[in-house]
């Protein structure tokens, strides 16, 4: 993550667990993660678990609608997912220009572009 995205890349997170390897180890700002407080994110912490929970819902088609909507509001640069996560919601990512940057058998890194 750290050697493929800019320093200042918010990103989002397939597991609000997952934040102490993007935050301490890669050096990049979550959009929202659950070990760490409001003020780290700025911004309605509520809003931006609404968010996730939308893009990564497991009805597949109710999510296809948000990762279009996530892409347009501009307010996240990059996903990091797992290769499962990935691989449920591929076509959607494809289809609305999600570009991939990284790619190794447990994780995925997109752009959203």
């Amino acid at each position: 993550l750290k050697n493929n995205t800019p320093p200042d890349a918010v990103i989002l997170q397939d597991s609000l667990a997952k934040c102490l390897p993007i935050t301490f180890i890669a050096q990049r700002q979550t959009y929202v993660c659950l070990d760490a407080s409001p003020e780290d994110h700025g911004g309605d912490i509520d809003k931006r678990i609404h968010v996730h929970k939308k893009v990564f819902n497991n009805n597949i088609k109710k999510a296809a609608k948000d990762i279009t909507h996530l892409k347009q509001s501009k307010e996240i640069d990059y996903l990091y997912l797992s290769t499962n996560s990935y691989r449920e919601r591929m076509k959607f990512f494809n289809q609305d220009g999600y570009t991939k940057k990284y790619s190794n058998e447990d994780i995925v890194i997109l752009q959203v572009n």
